[in-house]
């Protein structure tokens, strides 16, 4: 198999309700992006950064972001300098596979290592200078820091 060599492009947005969406490009069909709607009371930022620091010894980490309904599973296998990024929505009931939102056929790409994390740390940064006020609430402010980027190699 031959997979499509991509960078990460994602898109973050504000928190509504409890809830923020995610975009993320597929380098596979570009017409259909990843959409991810998630807890921003537990985001999964803090388990890419894990990603990352496992990824450097261990061959493979997996993170599933639970959606009220859907399930979506975000993995990465180290394949030395590079990092094969494989995305697939685990359970999604029939009646929403219709729905482009809900539903994204499975893929994966293979990016650079280092380009993933400074592409990574580059959106975080963008988007928690964006949605400032909503993290740094004093409910969030214990977790969400900008310096925190920092812990991200």
């Amino acid at each position: 198999m031959n997979l499509k060599r991509a960078k990460l492009k994602m898109t973050l947005s504000s928190p509504i309700y409890g809830w923020s969406n995610v975009c993320i490009q597929n380098p596979t069909n570009k017409k259909r992006n990843v959409k991810i709607a998630h807890s921003y009371v537990f985001p999964f930022f803090w388990d890419f950064a894990e990603a990352f620091k496992v990824i450097k010894f261990k061959k493979r980490y997996e993170i599933y972001i639970e959606e009220e309904g859907p399930v979506t599973l975000i993995r990465f296998d180290n394949l030395g300098k590079d990092v094969k990024v494989s995305i697939n929505k685990l359970y999604c009931k029939d009646y929403l596979k219709k729905n482009y939102f809900y539903y994204f056929k499975p893929f994966s790409f293979i990016c650079n290592k280092e380009e993933l994390k400074r592409d990574y740390k580059k959106i975080l940064l963008k988007h928690l200078k964006k949605c400032r006020n909503e993290y740094y609430h004093e409910y969030f402010d214990w977790q969400y820091k900008v310096s925190d980027l920092r812990e991200i190699r």
